[in-house]
């Protein structure tokens, strides 16, 4: 996952998760998360990785930067299912 914490940020919100539910999730604290969404560059990469796996078995793939384009995230089909009718399954 990018360093970028708004990208953190926005698969959190996708995903309308809350920072609370995410620490319950993930076992990470929710000041914890709130540090990371901050920006705070002084945070545990266990933390991070913990966030990363419970958005990723929520159905987000997260992308590195490349040489054109910079870090970012996609969905999954099984996420994105309905988005074009409107109706995304949950």
């Amino acid at each position: 996952m990018s360093g970028d914490p708004n990208i953190l940020r926005a698969a959190r919100l996708l995903l309308s998760i809350s920072q609370e539910e995410l620490a319950r999730l993930s076992g990470v604290s929710t000041p914890s998360i709130k540090r990371i969404e901050g920006g705070d560059r002084r945070v545990l990469l266990s933390n991070v990785d913990a966030l990363k796996r419970v958005l990723e078995e929520r159905g987000i793939v997260f992308l590195g930067a490349t040489e054109t384009m910079g870090p970012g995230f996609r969905v999954s089909l099984s996420l994105a299912d309905g988005w074009e009718s409107g109706v995304p399954k949950n």
